[in-house]
């Protein structure tokens, strides 16, 4: 029995390898004043790759996005965001990140109350609650219940939202936007178009497959869900990229700080 030990535990991990290393890539479609937007998001382990694009784009190739408009990736230690234009990309690391939002959380201080508590206003992300109805769906093979949506405490819409334990996409594999978010948490948050926030996407019943505003027209759906091993290709830049100058204006942040500017003299305060 002893002897035979070492060749289980050697079979066991054999078998286990594969789920170690799987990941999940999840499509997304969301539609605002009647144009979409392609989101793919990759994530493996500690990583994440989140591309947008036009998904009418005729450039489409399989298994890609066609034309991305916009590429990040965060490979547990660093936030980069491709330029395919330049065939550059940006770099942060996380220690970067936290000594930038620093200096802008310095300058935010110096700031008017007012003018503070309207940014505070902006970067607070919204509050959703979920009432369970009844009805669903089957959507990108998976199955989802109907919930109505509020947000800040005002409707807004519904929500098909296939539960966590489902398979679809997993707690566990939201991680690496859990580590991004809280250290992004100062002043910005990470949210796909369509209105689905990041910030606690773990928080809510289940991943949305479908959302809907108050009229009916549907915002975002998720149309594949993957899991499988990602090439490791997916989580740092091309070979042929190089990295530039950028800090938090690569990212789109600006290190500058934020402009007040007063009312005229005749303005209603």
């Amino acid at each position: 029995m002893h002897k035979l030990l070492p060749l289980f535990v050697l079979l066991l991990l054999v078998l286990l390898a594969p789920l170690a290393r799987a990941g999940v890539r999840i499509e997304t479609v969301t539609t605002k004043d009647g144009k979409s937007m392609q989101t793919v998001l990759s994530l493996e382990g500690k990583k994440l790759r989140m591309e947008h694009s036009d998904p009418a784009n005729p450039g489409a190739s399989p298994g890609t996005s066609p034309n991305p408009s916009g590429t990040a990736i965060f490979d547990g230690e660093r936030l980069l965001v491709l330029s395919p234009a330049s065939k550059s990309y940006s770099e942060l690391t996380l220690a970067d990140l936290k000594a930038q939002l620093a200096k802008i959380e310095a300058m935010r201080s110096q700031l008017p109350p007012a003018a503070q508590a309207e940014l505070d206003k902006r970067s607070t992300p919204p509050r959703f609650t979920f009432e369970r109805t009844a009805g669903g769906d089957t959507l990108a093979g998976f199955k989802c219940q109907n919930y109505l949506l509020q947000r800040d405490g005002h409707p807004h819409g519904t929500a098909c939202l296939a539960a966590w334990a489902s398979g679809a996409v997993r707690k566990e594999d939201l991680g690496p936007i859990q580590t991004l978010m809280q250290s992004m948490s100062a002043l910005t948050r990470l949210a796909a178009p369509g209105e689905l926030p990041m910030t606690d996407i773990d928080q809510w019943p289940g991943w949305a497959l479908s959302l809907k505003d108050e009229s009916g027209q549907e915002t975002l759906r998720t149309t594949a869900v993957r899991r499988g091993a990602l090439p490791a290709s997916l989580f740092s830049p091309p070979a042929d990229y190089v990295k530039s100058a950028g800090g938090l204006g690569g990212l789109g942040m600006s290190a500058a700080p934020p402009q007040h500017h007063p009312a005229p003299a005749s303005a209603p305060q």
